[in-house]
């Protein structure tokens, strides 16, 4: 599959054999499901290719799309007071979306845009729930996801409330050591909601 970053791609061109085992694995992951339903949801999605600092949703619009990223880095952000004040950050083999927005049909409460050029997968609110509809197991797959993530919320939570900025850095650094090398210092400040000068004071080692 060609890889143009040029375009905004807006046109949805069907997905390759790759994108679509990535995909199947990350399932497979999750849950078992069966061949009809897997190759039902499949069908469902098409590939966006967007370049860097596309904005995939805007804070105050709902959100009819989820996505799952094939390449690339999501950042999702709200503004706050004028300022952008980063929540998380999705990387590949991940889903990502405004889940409040996409599951409620209220407009979202944060923003998402592209840090690195990016292809995803995607798939619409009414054909996603066509497909519970029809296959009982992906309702299944469904649940199992969101509830990761609800776990994932809670601890995500407590982590900015209790810990310090040094046990903040090193839980995300234990995390993913990806996301200290490969996105800017300033979003894994928001992040941690500590300052520009006590990330880098910590990662030199520094007393903060």
């Amino acid at each position: 599959m060609k890889n143009n970053f040029n375009n905004n791609s807006n046109d949805s061109i069907p997905y390759g054999g790759a994108n679509e085992k990535m995909l199947s694995n990350y399932i497979d992951s999750v849950t078992k499901i069966s061949e009809e339903s897997r190759i039902s949801l499949l069908n469902c999605f098409k590939t966006e290719t967007y370049p860097k600092k596309h904005l995939l949703v805007k804070q105050g619009q709902t959100v009819y799309k989820l996505y799952f990223i094939i390449k690339g880095v999501a950042r999702e952000f709200s503004l706050i007071d004028g300022k952008e004040v980063t929540n998380w950050i999705t990387c590949e083999n991940e889903f990502v979306t405004s889940f409040g927005s996409f599951i409620s049909g209220k407009p979202s409460f944060q923003s998402i845009d592209l840090i690195e050029d990016s292809i995803l997968l995607s798939i619409s609110r009414k054909d996603l729930y066509s497909q519970y509809e029809r296959f009982p197991d992906l309702e299944r797959f469904a649940r199992l996801v969101v509830e990761k993530y609800y776990c994932w919320l809670e601890e995500l939570y407590l982590f900015q409330k209790y810990n310090s900025a040094k046990e903040k850095y090193d839980a995300l650094l234990e995390f993913n050591p990806e996301f200290i090398n490969r996105f800017p210092l300033h979003y894994i400040a928001s992040l941690l909601g500590v300052s520009l000068e006590t990330v880098s004071r910590i990662r030199a080692g520094k007393p903060y």
